[in-house]
């Protein structure tokens, strides 16, 4: 039961942070389906680097809307949000080495 919760409150708190970021995107100017977007890929961490997302990054009150979205990803604990690392997917032993050597 208490896994249930955590998860129902992981989620409701996601949404809810996305939801006010969009409509803080949406109020500097940009449209709604592309704020939306925009917001989860910021807190996700995923998809950020589109051609769409010029328009957040030459926008400084845009920039630091999305800099604020993505605090979370940082302060999670190990890997609960945090993308993975190309670190993690290289066999034991392999770390250090190049692709010739």
């Amino acid at each position: 039961m208490a896994a249930l919760i955590s998860v129902l409150i992981a989620i409701t708190l996601s949404l809810l942070i996305t939801r006010i970021a969009t409509e803080a995107l949406t109020l500097t100017g940009l449209s709604r389906t592309s704020a939306r977007f925009q917001a989860r890929s910021a807190f996700t961490g995923t998809g950020f680097a589109t051609s769409e997302s010029e328009a957040i990054v030459k926008h400084p009150l845009r920039r630091r809307i999305i800099v604020l979205v993505r605090v979370p990803l940082r302060l999670a604990p190990n890997g609960a949000y945090a993308p993975a690392s190309r670190r993690d997917f290289e066999p034991i032993g392999s770390v250090g080495r190049t692709a010739c050597g």
